[in-house]
């Protein structure tokens, strides 16, 4: 079986796409009798030590969306023999490529997140959409409540599958040291922890203006980069606020698995429905993390993290209860402590890699 994963951005570049498609091929080039490929739109070489084959594509931005000229390039990778084109969705330019250069082959649609920004580049897109979900073989979505609000999906009901994104247990990653960021003495207090890009949607500058209702022997760690940085940063000087949020742009893994086993609970604080899954979610209930983020309606957050279980799903835009939850868990141990264990067993049923097998899916 041989199939073509088409990525908007691959590993080591970071995001939940990227880990969901990276962890994927992982697993399938594991698989006997499986061949993975992956084509990524990339502007650096990447180092690749993987069993599979990543083939880049050179690109310029326009609206925020990879745009190439390397036609060229892409109709040669498609004269190796698929049997499947495996699509992570949104991703204009490759879903572009392929109703010119697609033979056929059977499309798998990766749908991770509708189109919900209006610009002239989306309206234009809008008949290539449709060819693409009318020619797919299957269409994968990561929850069932993501589903309830998609529109664009609800003509294609009968050929959706619903599969949950899957990571590694990350409890079991060994970090043998302390690494010398944590020495600081301000991450001596609980922390908690916030991972992700720093883009408008994930609603990090509506909660810093919140943070001084943040128990005293808390930090808020703020792990990610992106467009708003420079605005969170501002905002951070402005208010004098460095006793209460620390950022870190970037982290090593092991790094980042040491501070994820050494946090208090995790936050995600996002507004809108571009929050469809949360990747980062499902490696901090495999490192026993209590998690609380607002309820987004029809969004797969409100899955992963099971309102009062494993944490808490806060009314939309109630920074008083959030903050509530936050220092309530600082003193009520034996509920954290459940919330802990639950978080734990969730991710065992329902997001390890280890027992749920994605070749399946190409059945």
């Amino acid at each position: 079986m041989n199939i073509l994963h088409l990525a908007k951005f691959f590993y080591p570049d970071i995001g939940g796409i990227e880990t969901v498609t990276k962890n994927i091929c992982d697993n399938l080039s594991k698989v006997p009798g499986y061949k993975v490929d992956v084509v990524c739109f990339s502007n650096k070489v990447k180092k690749n030590n993987r069993k599979y084959k990543i083939f880049e594509l050179k690109y310029k931005k326009i609206f925020s969306t990879p745009i190439t000229y390397n036609f060229i390039k892409f109709y040669k990778i498609m004269l190796n023999k698929y049997d499947f084109l495996h699509i992570h969705l949104p991703n204009p330019m490759m879903v572009i490529l392929l109703f010119f250069f697609r033979r056929n082959e059977k499309i798998i649609i990766h749908w991770h997140t509708d189109i919900l920004s209006y610009n002239l580049l989306s309206v234009l897109f809008r008949p290539f959409e449709y060819w693409i979900l009318k020619k797919s073989y299957k269409i994968i979505l990561t929850s069932r409540n993501y589903l309830k609000g998609s529109h664009v999906l609800r003509p294609y009901i009968k050929k959706i599958i619903i599969n949950n994104p899957t990571t590694y247990d990350l409890s079991k990653v060994k970090v043998k040291e302390k690494p010398n960021l944590f020495k600081k003495k301000k991450l001596n207090k609980k922390i908690i922890l916030f991972v992700g890009r720093l883009v408008k949607y994930k609603g990090l500058y509506e909660f810093l203006q919140h943070i001084n209702l943040l128990n005293k022997d808390c930090i808020l760690v703020i792990v990610g980069d992106g467009p708003e940085k420079i605005k969170l940063h501002n905002f951070i000087k402005y208010r004098n606020l460095q006793d209460k949020v620390f950022f870190i742009e970037r982290l090593k893994f092991k790094d980042y698995i040491f501070l994820l086993k050494n946090s208090f609970l995790f936050i995600l604080p996002s507004l809108t429905r571009q929050e469809a899954f949360g990747m980062v979610l499902i490696e901090a209930l495999s490192v026993g993390l209590p998690i609380i983020n607002f309820n987004i309606e029809n969004s797969g957050v409100n899955f992963v993290n099971k309102n009062n279980l494993t944490g808490f799903n806060i009314e939309y835009l109630n920074y008083n209860k959030f903050f509530n939850k936050i220092n309530m868990l600082v003193f009520k141990k034996k509920t954290y402590k459940t919330l802990r264990k639950n978080s734990k067993i969730r991710f065992k049923k329902f997001f390890d890699i280890k027992k749920i097998s994605m070749s399946k899916i190409y059945e």
